[in-house]
C-alpha cells in the first residue's frame, strides 16, 4: 500500500495476480544390471507457486462523474485533471521451465533422474517485490516553484528588462573608432607599423566589433522577444519544464548457490559443482519529473510604446547584415538610431515591471513524479546440475506515479491565502476552487 499521498481523493485498488503456478515432475529410476528383477521407478509431481509475487495497484484520484462535459468545458485550457497517485507492483518476468536429466552410479546400480519444470535462481520467496519510496507532496511543489520560474513566458521579457536596464544606464560603448583615430592621423612611427596594427587589431578593432555584433544582435532579439510577447498576451501559453532525470543501479552478490528446481534429487546433480555458483541482483532505480502548465496574462491597455525601439531594431537588422569595417563602424558613430531605442527603453522597463506583480496566472499547473524500481535477479556460475543449463533472470518490479496540483498562482499556495487583487484576478478570469 502506498503511503496517503493526497487528501479526500478516492482510494481504489486491484490485484495484479501472480504468475500462474508451473507444474514440476520428477522421474527416477534405479538400474540394477546384474539383478534386472530390482530395478524400480518411481514418478513424483509438483507446483512451483510464484503466489509471493502477487502484485497491487493502489491508485488515489478525483472522481470524475462528469468527466465528458468536464472535458468540453476546459477543452480549451486542456485542464481535464487533478491530483493523482499510483503505486503499482508485479512480476515482469520469471524463470523458463527446463529439463534436466542426470545419472549416478553407486557400486551394483546406477541412479537415473530427469527433471521437467521451474529453474529459478533462488525460491521465490527469497526474491521479494521491490518497494520504493516517492517524494512527497511538499517536495514536488518545491521543485514545481523552481519549473514555474524557468519556465513561465515572461521569463524572456525579464532577460531583456536586466539587459535594456543595463544599456539604459551605462549609455551605448563609448569605445568605438577611439583606436583607429590615431593610425587615421598617421601618428604610428614606420618602425612600429607593423606591431602597432597587429596590437590595433587585437585590442581595438577586434573588441569593438564584437561589441557592436553583440549590440546590434541584442536589439534585433529584444525587438522580437517583446513582440512575441504581445502576441501572448491574451493566449494560454503551454510551458514544458522536465528536470535532468536521476538513475542509479545497485548490484548485490550471493555466493555459495545453486539454482532452486521444485523437485530434487541427487543424481541430478554434479557433486563437484554444487553450490558453487552465486545469484546477482541488479536493481535499477529512475526518477523523472516534470512540469506542465497553461499560462495567461493581459498587457495593459495602450502598451504598445515601443514603436522606437522597433524602428531602430530593423535599422539594426539592415546593418546587421553587412560586414562590420572598420569604415562602417566609424560612420555608424553618433548611433542616432541607437539613442532612440535607448530613449525608449525606459518606458518599456516601467510597463514591464509595472505589470510583473501579480499579472501572470496558471489555467493549469501540475508536477509530476515518475519513479521505476527494477530488480533483476541472475544466476551466474556453476549450476551444479548435470545437463547444462540457463536459468532465466526473474524482474521484479514497482512504479509509483504522482501528480500535484498548484493553484492558479502557484504551488504550495492556498485560495485563502490570495490577495485581494489575486482573488479579483481570478473571478475575472472564471476560476472556481
Amino acid at each position: 500500500m502506498p503511503l496517503p499521498m493526497h487528501e479526500g481523493l478516492h482510494s481504489r485498488s486491484r490485484v495484479l495476480p501472480a504468475p500462474s503456478p508451473v507444474p514440476a515432475t520428477l522421474t527416477e529410476s534405479f538400474v540394477w544390471p546384474d539383478m534386472p528383477w530390482n530395478n524400480s521407478s518411481n514418478s513424483y509431481s509438483g507446483v512451483t507457486d510464484f503466489s509471493s509475487w502477487q502484485g497491487t495497484q493502489v491508485t488515489e484520484s478525483e472522481s470524475h462523474p462528469d468527466w465528458p462535459r468536464r472535458h468540453r468545458a476546459n477543452k480549451a485550457s486542456g485542464d481535464v485533471g487533478g491530483p493523482f497517485f499510483t503505486k503499482k507492483t508485479w512480476c515482469a518476468s520469471k524463470g523458463a521451465r527446463q529439463d534436466l536429466s542426470g545419472m549416478f552410479i553407486y557400486g551394483p546400480y546406477r541412479q537415473e533422474a530427469t527433471y521437467s519444470g521451474a529453474v529459478l535462481p533462488m525460491h521465490p520467496s527469497l526474491m521479494p517485490l521491490p518497494s520504493i519510496s516517492p517524494s512527497t507532496n511538499n517536495a514536488l511543489e518545491a521543485l514545481g516553484t523552481v519549473a514555474i520560474e524557468r519556465s513561465k513566458p515572461t521569463n524572456s521579457v525579464a532577460d531583456a528588462t536586466v539587459f535594456l536596464t543595463e544599456l539604459y544606464r551605462e549609455g551605448i560603448p563609448n569605445m568605438i573608432g577611439s583606436s583607429l583615430e590615431g593610425w587615421a592621423k598617421g601618428t604610428q612611427k614606420a618602425r612600429h607599423a607593423s606591431s602597432e596594427e597587429l596590437l590595433n587589431y587585437e585590442f581595438g578593432w577586434k573588441p569593438i566589433a564584437n561589441d557592436v555584433k553583440k549590440f546590434l544582435n541584442a536589439v534585433r532579439r529584444s525587438d522580437q522577444v517583446l513582440a512575441q510577447y504581445e502576441r501572448d498576451s491574451g493566449n494560454i501559453v503551454r510551458r514544458r519544464y522536465e528536470f535532468p532525470p536521476e538513475s542509479t543501479v545497485e548490484n548485490t552478490l550471493l555466493t555459495g548457490k545453486s539454482p532452486y528446481i521444485e523437485l530434487s534429487t541427487t543424481a541430478l546433480y554434479n557433486s563437484a559443482l554444487t553450490g558453487r555458483g552465486a545469484v546477482s541482483r541488479s536493481r535499477e532505480i529512475t526518477r523523472r519529473k516534470w512540469f506542465s502548465g497553461a499560462f495567461t496574462y493581459y498587457m495593459p491597455s495602450g502598451y504598445y510604446s515601443r514603436n522606437a525601439m522597433s524602428r531602430a531594431a530593423l535599422k539594426a537588422s539592415k546593418v546587421y547584415g553587412l560586414e562590420l569595417t572598420p569604415d562602417v563602424i566609424w560612420n555608424l558613430t553618433p548611433w542616432s538610431w541607437a539613442a532612440d531605442w535607448l530613449s525608449n527603453a525606459g518606458s518599456v522597463i516601467s510597463n514591464i515591471s509595472d505589470f510583473a506583480t501579480d499579472g501572470l496566472v496558471m489555467r493549469h499547473g501540475y508536477m509530476m513524479e515518475h519513479c521505476t524500481i527494477t530488480d533483476t535477479w541472475t544466476f551466474v556460475g556453476e549450476t551444479g546440475f548435470q545437463t547444462p543449463c540457463d536459468v532465466s533472470p526473474v524482474v521484479l518490479k514497482t512504479e509509483t506515479k504522482n501528480r500535484v496540483a498548484a493553484n492558479p498562482f502557484g504551488f504550495g499556495v492556498t485560495w485563502d491565502g490570495l490577495s485581494p487583487r489575486q482573488t479579483a484576478i481570478a473571478i475575472a478570469l472564471g476560476f472556481k476552487r
